[in-house]
């Protein structure tokens, strides 16, 4: 991890194309990713630490980032025992997460709705996992730019 930050740090921030090293949309990618290797780590207390300010950063506007990061938070959240905290994190997120054909999006639902459901007797854990549920089925309404639409 260490290395990765001397690296990120070395690159420019955009070439000639416009091209950037990792995303425009979180202002510090190597601390985000270190936060969220600390939660496969098992070492969530010192995740959620790292992920709350960077998540936080994150322009509401993307959609993408916000959603991706925000819901690894959540479960970093629930893993560490904060239901409350995740269930607002997770439904603060999944109000601009139907903006987001992604793949990644729902793989991270699933994944927060597995260890929500561990809690489902919680009012909070309750509340949420209808909403999760409702989102992995609901289709975004945006066309798919694999399918030829575009956004």
């Amino acid at each position: 991890m260490d290395r990765a930050v001397f690296l990120l740090e070395r690159a420019e921030p955009d070439d000639a194309d416009g091209f950037t090293v990792g995303s425009r949309n979180v202002s510090d990618l190597a601390t985000t990713t270190r936060g969220w290797c600390l939660v496969d780590l098992g070492r969530v207390d010192e995740a959620v630490k790292l992920l709350e300010p960077e998540v936080a950063k994150i322009p509401t506007t993307a959609y993408r980032a916000k959603a991706r990061f925000g819901l690894r938070l959540a479960h970093a959240q629930a893993l560490s025992g904060h239901l409350d905290q995740a269930c607002d994190t997770a439904a603060e997120v999944l109000s601009g997460a139907h903006r987001v054909e992604s793949a990644t999006l729902r793989y991270e639902m699933r994944r927060l709705r597995g260890t929500l459901t561990r809690w489902n007797s919680d009012p909070h854990t309750r509340q949420l996992l209808p909403q999760l549920a409702a989102a992995l089925r609901t289709d975004t309404g945006y066309p798919s730019p694999r399918l030829g639409g575009g956004v």
